[in-house]
């Protein structure tokens, strides 16, 4: 792999550094699409969105010396920096009866655990389309088309007609990229869970 996929624990140490711009910038890079995911799923509207991300970045590079790996992996604390920021905006908006993600509150539809799960589940699919990413890096056209197809539950015979090749060749194809994801999953997971 190249130097873009080194540790992102390596990463995470030298992002404390506020001297250390190409750093924040490279963190920023690899987390931002799932922080401004997350809180679109915890219902901020989309023109809000923007600046609810910017203050959790706001609070990220204020906050991140604080985290420590021997309480934990970094994506609960992530997790807990970015529930705590949309709490926030949703107590400064004096919308505690639209938005149920309150601790506390009496009408409240999703509870902490609720929240955890959705965001665990986000994030797993998060780590699903950077392993695809991936793997696209590695193989292109009927190869990744035949996975995916597989993926969404077609079979050999109509992966085979869909692609214009042989059910033996689906066959390969699928075991090839198949092994490619896992292995960028377990890479993924290693080194952004564990970090």
């Amino acid at each position: 792999m190249t130097d873009q996929w080194i540790t992102r624990k390596t990463l995470l140490l030298r992002a404390v550094d506020p001297d250390d711009e190409s750093a924040w910038k490279e963190f920023i890079d690899y987390y931002g699409r799932f922080i401004y995911f997350i809180i679109l799923k915890m219902g901020v509207n989309k023109s809000s969105s923007d600046d609810v991300a910017q203050q959790i970045v706001l609070k990220l590079w204020k906050k991140i010396n604080t985290y420590d790996s021997s309480k934990g992996s970094f994506r609960p604390w992530l997790s807990t920096v970015i529930r705590n920021s949309v709490n926030e905006h949703y107590r400064k908006e004096n919308r505690r009866q639209e938005h149920a993600f309150f601790e506390g509150e009496e009408n409240q539809i999703c509870d902490k655990n609720d929240l955890d799960l959705m965001i665990q589940s986000e994030w797993e699919n998060y780590l699903t389309d950077e392993a695809i990413k991936r793997v696209k890096e590695v193989f292109s056209g009927k190869a990744v088309e035949a996975f995916l197809m597989s993926l969404d539950g077609l079979s050999n015979t109509q992966i085979a007609e869909k692609l214009d090749i042989a059910i033996p060749s689906v066959k390969v194809l699928k075991a090839r990229v198949k092994s490619c994801f896992i292995s960028e999953m377990r890479k993924l997971t290693r080194s952004m869970e564990r970090s």
